[in-house]
């Protein structure tokens, strides 16, 4: 074992002058935000500071200690430390950052700090890793990162359901609280009962018997998570309650009374559990009259959208049973609400397996992380290979990183042509979209600098230097070809197969033997696409991501919007071909992860 502190340099970040918006010479500037939900990006034109770059790790210091990031350039923050490898043949900064994400619930135990939390020096010093030969660690570090993108593409993939629910409620039915469709309104209690349960005293809770679950929970089970119960009833005083109040049935909704996010839990089944009063309000829908599954989303649009006019308090604002059965609900067709809550219906049982594959991937994650920090991770030496993710063994200078990383994106086109060029929707166009939603999908740092051009994610640069190269080494015939577009003459340029093509495969080989499949994916995909999918699908991508940097909700209207405003030229495409794109992504599970 090696303490961290002989591996790695701990520099503390700094403050800067910061700008919102990027420019010309600015650098970016990360802070503890970044690592937790990529907030708005901050940049500065300051000429000094603490400059990390990809293969360093940035750890967050103080307030939300444990979070850290890796694989991103930029000034350090002054709640923020870079630490730097010092020697790259011996450990991998990869391997080291994964290591020290196995490890972050320890450092926020061992923090230091009554109000803001700091890292302990010492704790983090101390750490000991294992030594291992660098092929293993690298070896280590990519397994956990694939892992890791499973899970979050898991967690992708549960997040767009949710997203699908919430536009296919308001394009059927209209924001509830404008209710734009005209829909009839009924109050709350005309629909259903309105009330809450028998209070329950602390000294009448027991360590077993029945689930007892107090506000707070109840808005956790709303959130969709899993809650143990920690406190109980018992049986006889069970089904006292149940004979004076009844007990949740399938269908009920439940919310804490302080529920400004919409917290509402739907019963789903008909288990035997009780709840306080006082903090939790019960519905009981007239199923007869109003569909559950269209009431609990009516109300969490009403509480997220109005919630403020709804409750009242002077300390607070809290939901009283007297305004919420006042409360007005839009009353669509009956039908109307039932093909709704089959559509709910499906999306959950699709949720459910998700959530299910998302623990597996949990598990699976901690379970290789324990043997891999064991060494019983390791790989044989006759197999040993440098990783496609990992830094090189030799420590390089920034001159070479930028030199390596041309060399990856050539061999990336070549492959990329090699495969395509006989197809007779291949050309320039598609070249580059191909190469940016590669290096998107499998998470690549080529240095590719794509810009707002009219074709989609463009950079004429790279691709001038590439064809350059062809020329010189006869990789590839480039050949212009004149075409026709309304009436206009156009020149093109297209690949041909020379008898070296096939001299980029070794080096492709090793160079991208960690990303080959995702690679050879995105090829198969667009193989018999037209260059017009290629550059709607790379622009809705390149769209999505700014959204997500923005914390922008994701959506059908937020998209298109995006797409247009990428470029004036995008309006030579259609709403219905935009959103053709996007149902092509979600198909694929093609798209940006949170």
């Amino acid at each position: 074992m090696t303490l961290l502190k002989d591996i790695v340099q701990i520099e503390k970040g700094r403050k800067y002058n910061l700008l919102e918006e990027n420019q010309e010479g600015a650098i970016r500037v990360f802070q503890a935000n970044d690592f937790r939900n990529e907030n708005k990006p901050l940049y500065t034109l300051d000429a000094d500071g603490v400059l990390a770059q990809e293969d360093d790790i940035m750890l967050v210091w103080d307030g939300s200690v444990g979070q850290m990031g890796f694989g991103r350039s930029g000034y350090v923050g002054s709640t923020m430390v870079k630490l730097k490898v010092k020697n790259k043949e011996q450990f991998s900064p990869f391997f080291i950052y994964r290591f020290l994400q196995t490890k972050a619930e320890y450092l926020k135990r061992k923090a230091t700090g009554a109000t803001i939390m700091h890292i302990n020096r010492k704790s983090l010093e101390q750490l000991e890793i294992p030594d291992l030969e660098i092929d293993d660690q690298l070896h280590i570090a990519n397994i956990l990162s694939k892992a890791e993108n499973l899970i979050a593409q898991r967690k992708e993939s549960i997040r767009l359901l949710d997203e699908f629910l919430k536009s296919t409620f308001l394009e059927m039915f209209g924001e509830p609280v404008t209710n734009p469709k005209g829909w009839g309104l009924k109050t709350l209690d005309k629909i259903s009962n309105v009330g809450s349960s028998k209070r329950v005293f602390v000294e009448e809770l027991v360590d077993s018997g029945i689930p007892f679950f107090r506000g707070t929970e109840i808005g956790h089970l709303g959130e969709g998570k899993n809650i143990t119960p920690t406190l109980y009833i018992t049986k006889e005083h069970f089904e006292e309650l149940k004979s004076h109040t009844g007990v949740p049935v399938i269908g009920d909704l439940l919310m804490p009374s302080i529920c400004p996010d919409g917290r509402i839990f739907r019963v789903v089944n008909n288990e035997s559990f009780y709840f306080k009063d006082g903090r939790v309000l019960w519905v009981k829908p007239d199923q007869n009259i109003v569909n559950s599954f269209y009431l609990h989303n009516t109300l969490k649009r009403l509480f997220i959208t109005n919630y403020n006019k709804i409750a009242s308090g002077t300390t607070f604002a809290e939901l009283k049973i007297v305004a919420l059965k006042k409360i007005q609900v839009p009353m669509p067709p009956f039908e109307l609400q039932t093909q709704f809550a089959q559509i709910v219906q499906k999306a959950e049982a699709l949720k459910i397996q998700y959530q299910q594959s998302l623990q597996e991937l949990e598990n699976l994650y901690g379970s290789l992380s324990q043997k891999a920090f064991r060494g019983e991770l390791v790989i044989k030496k006759s197999d040993a290979k440098v990783m496609a993710l990992a830094p090189e063994k030799k420590p390089v200078q920034p001159e070479l990183n930028k030199q390596q990383a041309f060399l990856r994106k050539l061999m990336l086109a070549s492959h990329i042509i090699c495969e395509l060029c006989e197809e007779p929707t291949f050309g320039h166009t598609k070249l580059m979209k191909l190469l940016y939603l590669s290096e998107q999908a499998g998470r690549m740092a080529l240095q590719t600098n794509y810009k707002k051009f009219a074709a989609g994610p463009f950079d004429g640069k790279t691709l001038t230097l590439i064809d350059k190269e062809y020329e010189k080494n006869k990789w590839f015939d480039l050949q212009k070809k004149t075409f026709s577009v309304n009436g206009q003459q156009r020149e093109a340029t297209v690949y041909k197969k020379t008898d070296k093509s096939l001299l980029y495969k070794k080096h492709f080989d090793n160079y991208f033997e960690s990303e080959a499949e995702s690679i050879n994916r995105i090829i198969n995909l667009f193989r018999k696409e037209k260059s017009q999918m290629a550059e709607i699908v790379a622009t809705l991508y390149f769209t999505w991501k700014e959204l997500l940097t923005a914390n922008a909700m994701i959506s059908e209207n937020s998209l298109v919007n995006g797409f247009y405003q990428f470029h004036m030229e995008k309006k030579k495409f259609t709403e219905d071909q935009i959103l053709l794109g996007y149902n092509y992504m979600l198909k694929n599970e093609l798209y940006p992860l949170g």
